[in-house]
């Protein structure tokens, strides 16, 4: 009988991801969306089954809940909790979410973090962690039409933190070039001719087609799953986290020197793919969740 692992966050997007990468290596893996777990007596039995047919309890950002981890700790379940981004940030600007996070730390077996920043970030705040990267499924297949675009991500209910307005300032500058904008409908932010909103994206595929650049320049940020996406399907990143093959800034200014680089190729980011394919492989990735998890029954 194969190991069976429960992921539990408020993470849609992560969780799925998550679970997929397990799934294509033979783990038996199920989704449990945070918001569904109270910690009345009801609602404790409600999903208490179901937590006991799994040998492990894979938390993504869920160090906050105490009495969900004694709950876990007192079933006998093994705990890992995975720091993805925003978490992280949280528990170094605020005392109380520090101190919450240190006295969850001893309820929980182990602790991971999706980037290598993170682990220095925790480190500053006197937590350990380990790199562990949790990746989209990638997808072998690139399409070799090229077309010139910008891609940005700015979550309707984050626009500052994702600095919006500040990005999408950039389509007057090149107003031959358009800009693709998901996960929002453009209320409050810059309405010109060559900037689209589209709001939730189920299907991505129609978009990248359209665009040769993703930028990515959030107050803060983990390992980019948008990122890897980019880069396996051969477009340029511009990024204020280091990574191979993506082009990094730290200020508007870079941004626009970046982007009029970019915005210049005729061809496609064929070794940011190759890198991608080699250093983020979900099967080869999957394996190393599979050894933590043996190691930890």
């Amino acid at each position: 009988m194969g190991i069976k692992v429960i992921v539990i966050s408020n993470l849609w997007v992560s969780a799925d991801y998550m679970v997929d990468m397990l799934n294509r290596v033979g783990v038996e893996a199920k989704f449990l969306p945070a918001t569904k777990i109270g910690m009345s007596y009801k609602k404790v039995k409600e999903i208490e089954k179901d937590i006991k047919e799994f040998d492990i309890v894979h938390l993504i950002s869920g160090y906050q809940r105490i009495k969900l981890l004694t709950w876990l700790r007192s079933l006998g379940k093994k705990v890992i909790n995975h720091w993805v981004g925003s978490d992280v940030l949280k528990v170094l600007e605020d005392r109380k979410t520090r101190l919450l996070a240190h006295m969850t730390d001893k309820l929980i077996d182990a602790q991971f973090a999706k980037a290598k920043h993170l682990i220095r970030e925790l480190k500053q705040a006197g937590i350990s962690a380990t790199y562990l990267p949790s990746v989209p499924p990638i997808d072998k297949k690139v399409s070799l039409r090229y077309k010139r675009g910008v891609l940005v991500y700015i979550p309707f209910d984050r626009v500052d933190f994702h600095r919006g307005k500040e990005i999408l300032e950039l389509a007057k500058l090149f107003p031959e070039i358009d800009f693709h904008v998901v996960d929002n409908k453009g209320k409050g932010l810059p309405l010109e001719p060559n900037i689209h909103y589209y709001g939730w994206v189920d299907n991505m595929e129609p978009i990248w087609e359209k665009v040769s650049v993703l930028i990515r320049y959030p107050k803060h940020d983990g390992l980019s799953s948008l990122v890897l996406e980019a880069l396996v399907r051969g477009k340029w990143v511009i990024w204020n986290q280091r990574l191979k093959h993506c082009s990094y800034v730290k200020n508007r200014e870079k941004v626009l020197y970046e982007l009029a680089n970019l915005l210049r190729k005729e061809d496609l980011n064929l070794e940011s793919r190759q890198f991608v394919l080699k250093e983020f492989d979900p099967k080869k990735i999957g394996k190393q969740y599979i050894e933590i998890y043996e190691n930890l029954l």
